[in-house]
């Protein structure tokens, strides 16, 4: 069984998906999000396009933050 919670893969033990499998997902998805960030280069102290797509995915991931 897979569930898609914002980007992350969940998987259960009835799934029959290998662990390869799921690890070459996962990478995909921290490779979109690293070229989604370093499409922009900000300067140190700067990153505010950074910080707001960081913002919006943890949003949309529904995980608690303080700021």
């Amino acid at each position: 069984m897979e569930i898609m919670a914002g980007h992350w893969l969940i998987l259960d033990s009835t799934g029959g998906n290998d662990g390869m499998e799921f690890m070459e997902k996962v990478n995909d998805h921290v490779i979109e999000h690293r070229r989604t960030i370093h499409r922009y280069a900000e300067l140190g102290g700067m990153e505010y396009k950074t910080r707001d797509y960081i913002l919006r995915q943890i949003e949309q991931w529904n995980l608690p933050y303080e700021m």
